[in-house]
């Protein structure tokens, strides 16, 4: 073996050990819940004959086929959640002073075209781990006052094309929400009242559990008790004070 070999494969595997140290690891559960998030998001696709692009460029849809889509994509991104949270949970990242560089040249204004139907021109794409509010759900239809024919699609492509983005780089996305949980910690160090998370159950199923809810019940399942694991060993830690 030549020395450029030899230190081409050391340089690969010092790589591959800074990454494992940097970026969880998708395996056993979690890569089995990853394949079938994937898996229904393609079924999603298929079932509805659209993609994010499709989608967007229809510009209206109809408010039962609404209905359905965010039925599907609620409880796909529920799933992706708890994914990202349970990979984060084993990640242990330390929180440092970082310094920006001042910029010497002055920012100026850009204009950037955004075209419905090209989704790599979409900005500000975000999946929230920690969502604010929750997405509608069916019973939002039901409240309304004024009942809606069509919806705009351009939303709920955005929502559909953002999954996409972190199911294809779920590594990325666990490291953002690690340093989250980090921050928190930290901050909970200066306070009398730390936080504790727990896996919600969510409500009991006095009715029919939808399409949606079904699909996804066998990867919570599998998912569950293990972030309920992780979670529960997050908030046992260190005391402030």
């Amino acid at each position: 073996m030549t020395p450029s070999r030899q230190k081409r494969i050391a340089r690969h595997a010092r790589t591959a050990r800074v990454r494992a140290a940097l970026y969880p690891s998708f395996s056993g559960v979690l890569f089995d819940v990853w394949r079938r998030a994937r898996t229904i998001w393609s079924e999603l696709c298929e079932k509805f004959e659209t993609d994010p692009a499709t989608l967007a460029a229809t510009g209206r849809v109809q408010c039962q086929r609404h209905k359905h889509i965010t039925d599907w994509l609620f409880n796909l991104e529920s799933l992706v959640r708890q994914l990202i949270l349970a990979a984060a949970l084993t990640l242990r990242v330390t929180l440092g002073a970082i310094t920006r560089p001042p910029d010497p040249r002055p920012r100026g204004r850009r204009r950037i075209l955004v075209w419905p139907d090209k989704p790599e021109t979409w900005r500000k794409l975000r999946f929230r781990i920690f969502p604010r509010t929750a997405p509608p759900r069916d019973r939002d239809y039901a409240k309304s006052e004024t009942p809606r024919h069509f919806y705009d699609s351009l939303p709920l492509a955005r929502r559909l094309q953002a999954l996409r983005l972190v199911l294809r780089n779920p590594q990325a996305a666990a490291r953002r929400a690690a340093f989250r949980l980090a921050r928190l910690a930290a901050a909970d160090c200066t306070s009398n009242q730390p936080r504790r998370f727990a896996v919600h159950d969510g409500e009991p199923f006095m009715r029919a559990p939808t399409f949606g809810e079904m699909i996804v019940q066998s990867a919570f399942e599998n998912l569950t008790p293990l972030l309920a694991d992780r979670l529960d060993a997050w908030s046992r830690r260190t005391e402030p004070g």
